[in-house]
């Protein structure tokens, strides 16, 4: 039975301020406190929202274009083991959880980032699964890459930020955690968000349609109804909630 991961864990030491926190969670030397803040609300609420959507509407998504959201370490080198012993005739694995783990890729569909075609290591967290075990999880690193990266747009669309180098900070700090592959993933979205809102002032759009049609594209959502309601919506508000916390 699949086990439902409700949330991911991350353990600050004990006694530790706020700063000191932050930059733990940021894994870098930038030293932009505003930017850091930033970035943890925005990671942690992805993070959260990443989970949301796994349980909600995980099967649905996996049903319509084979792409799974969060899976369990263990699940993982179970599968991966299977499929060496049942293809390759292999009666016993000899290689660790790490190799095995690295060895693993999460299905891209064809359109979650289209454009991007090299690999990319999966995301490891610890999970609390529905009966409140800790364990070991994965995360598809495109599905992430992308909610990540459009979360740091939106902020940037709705918060009004008038500093540019925050921005800019912000975008270092996802590389310093998340490495150069995030990175190619942000320019990606970019462009597909910086095009969508251009097509829906041209055609003069009421709703954002050409916006959210673009965004659907390269979300690997099954239809942008699926892209509203999973991440449009719940990602303005938040990032709305956000912009009013950075203004008071």
């Amino acid at each position: 039975m699949r086990k439902i991961i409700n949330r991911i864990i991350f353990k600050f030491p004990e006694g530790a301020d706020n700063e000191t926190m932050i930059n733990i969670y940021c894994s870098t030397k930038n030293d932009n406190l505003l930017a850091k803040y930033i970035f943890v609300k925005l990671d942690t609420f992805v993070q959260e929202a990443l989970i949301a959507i796994n349980i909600k509407f995980g099967k649905e998504i996996f049903l319509n274009n084979q792409m799974n959201i969060v899976l369990a370490e263990s699940d993982i080198v179970h599968l991966v083991e299977t499929q060496l012993k049942e293809k390759c005739g292999v009666k016993s694995i000899r290689t660790s959880q790490e190799q095995t783990l690295r060895a693993f890729n999460f299905i891209k569909p064809s359109n979650l980032l289209p454009n991007i075609n090299h690999k990319i290591y999966t995301l490891r967290f610890k999970g609390v699964t529905d009966d409140k075990e800790t364990i070991g999880i994965c995360v598809n690193p495109f599905f992430y890459g992308f909610l990540i990266s459009y979360s740091i747009l939106t902020i940037h669309s709705y918060s009004e930020l008038s500093q540019e180098e925050v921005f800019d900070d912000i975008l270092k700090i996802l590389e310093d955690k998340y490495g150069e592959d995030f990175m190619a993933i942000f320019w990606d979205v970019k462009n597909a968000y910086n095009k969508g809102i251009e097509l829906a002032r041209q055609r003069g759009d009421k709703a954002d349609e050409s916006f959210i049609q673009e965004l659907t594209n390269i979300s690997g959502l099954p239809s942008s109804d699926d892209f509203v309601s999973i991440i449009y919506t719940p990602f303005i508000n938040y990032c709305t909630q956000l912009s009013s916390e950075l203004k008071s």
